[in-house]
């Protein structure tokens, strides 16, 4: 006698439902934010001197107040004296005719002020008209030469007052300190991390975005008052007043954003030499992937229209991206 036992259907709830052979794919925007290391140089605080004697008749000086180079900041004896910023400090008076790198620094000044002037380091007829129009903003009259007695230099096209030396009406000497302004301020070119895709970049450290050079650097006409009040900035120098180089944590990201790929991680294959891909039922996509976040996988594919579904795992067989 054989005995036969069946076995009762498995209801339909419970059986193993098949896994997905693909997923599709998601896309949305992405800056590629990198972190990165912001290197600050703060030179020391710098006098600021008197260029003639006599009673300071306009003089508004105020510590965090800026003062800009081809304004006039101060008045002796109801005459008023010029700001310059120029990277050799004017030391005589100036006619045509005169040569040296002190002319050379007042003829880019003036060009990057505005004024038509040569940059050769000769002082021409041209330049002491751009010079003589330059005075006239500011009230100064000019007659032959760029008197020394009417031009305080500072070290930046804009400084920052720390603290104040004399006060309107006080008599004071050729050569006396009127007040202390920040030493200047320079950013070093931040290093830009490998593997990161192509685009412009702006950095995010300071109280404003910067964008960047191609090569990292931070543009020349970056507010050097901004620089120095930012949070990150102040922070770092109070743990160390005296530290004339500050190191930050900043961040880079692309000023376009670009259109990236979400896939999970679980679908991406890493060839030997080191090129990505996604497949499909019969074809491999090769990608870039630029980031990860909770088992998804960030890509951009190298083809232009990527495909919309993916397998969701490598397959076993045939796994080669190209």
């Amino acid at each position: 006698m054989t005995l036969t036992v069946l076995s009762p259907p498995t209801p339909t709830v419970l059986e193993r439902s098949p896994t997905a052979p693909t997923v599709p794919v998601t896309f949305q925007e992405f800056v590629d934010p990198r972190a990165v290391e912001v290197v600050v140089e703060i030179a020391p605080p710098h006098r600021l001197l008197a260029g003639r004697a006599g009673t300071l008749t306009t003089w508004s000086c105020a510590p965090g107040e800026s003062l800009d180079s081809g304004k006039p900041i101060v008045a002796v004896d109801g005459d008023s004296m010029l700001a310059l910023a120029t990277s050799v400090p004017l030391w005589r008076d100036i006619a045509v005719g005169a040569t040296g790198d002190d002319v050379a620094a007042l003829q880019r000044e003036l060009g990057r002020l505005g004024y038509p002037a040569h940059s050769d380091g000769v002082f021409s007829r041209a330049d002491l008209e751009a010079s003589t129009a330059l005075a006239r903003t500011a009230g100064i009259r000019i007659d032959g030469v760029v008197p020394l007695d009417r031009v305080v230099w500072i070290p930046a096209s804009t400084v920052t007052i720390e603290g104040c030396e004399a006060g309107l009406g006080e008599m004071i000497a050729a050569g006396q300190v009127l007040a202390t302004i920040g030493g200047t301020v320079s950013v070093q070119p931040v290093v830009l991390p490998e593997g990161r895709l192509p685009g412009g970049r702006v950095l995010t450290v300071f109280s404003e975005p910067v964008a960047l050079g191609r090569e990292g650097e931070v543009p020349a006409d970056t507010s050097i008052a901004m620089i120095r009040s930012s949070p990150a900035v102040r922070e770092a120098a109070s743990g160390n007043p005296e530290a004339g180089r500050l190191t930050l944590a900043g961040q880079i990201a692309l000023a376009s954003p670009v259109r990236i790929a979400v896939v999970p991680a679980s679908a991406v294959f890493l060839d030997a030499d080191g090129t990505a891909c996604v497949f499909t039922r019969r074809t491999a996509h090769v990608v870039t992937v630029v980031g990860s976040e909770f088992g998804d996988s960030f890509v951009v594919f190298d083809e232009e229209k990527a495909p919309q579904a993916i397998q969701s795992t490598v397959p076993t067989a045939g796994r080669k991206c190209r």
